[in-house]
């Protein structure tokens, strides 16, 4: 009987473990490779499918996802990261880049500047969503697109 106590302590902790890292990646929605319709994408499957194994984690491989709106990057992205934290133990952090240059402008203004890159120098696996939807000055600041206004993202 100890021994199946035991048990369900070590499950119920791997399960309160992988709970937390996965509200630690902060994803905008859960998402996995069940739910990916690669019959309606130009998605390589076999590709994904190899990357789904996270073999470039261990390897310290960048992944770089590219393809037009709507064509599954998102969804893969975040396919991936769960795979990590559910099947190996990997801490990852999601941010879309418009979320992570704030941050790290504000940061800057507040004096704290390097308090997140310390932060992601222990995540295993950082995804940058939406990469190349909006110009940066060299600043990092988001400049407005044109015909846009004079509207810049809050920083």
């Amino acid at each position: 009987m100890l021994s199946q106590l035991l048990k369900a302590e070590m499950a119920e902790r791997e399960v309160r473990s992988i709970s937390y890292h996965m509200k630690a990646a902060r994803f905008p929605a859960y998402k996995d490779l069940f739910g990916f319709d690669f019959a309606a994408s130009e998605v390589n499957e076999a590709l994904v499918r190899q990357l789904h194994r996270c073999e470039f984690m261990d390897a310290a491989e960048n992944v770089v996802l590219i393809g037009g709106p709507g064509t599954g990057k998102s969804h893969v992205a975040t396919a991936l990261g769960v795979q990590a934290i559910e099947h190996h133990r990997k801490r990852v952090r999601f941010f879309s880049t418009v979320e992570l240059v704030n941050a790290l402008e504000q940061e800057k203004a507040q004096g704290k500047a390097g308090k997140i890159a310390e932060a992601l120098v222990k995540t295993e696996l950082v995804i940058l969503d939406e990469l190349g939807y909006l110009p940066f000055s060299a600043s990092g600041e988001i400049c407005p697109k044109v015909g846009d206004g004079p509207h810049q993202a809050a920083v």
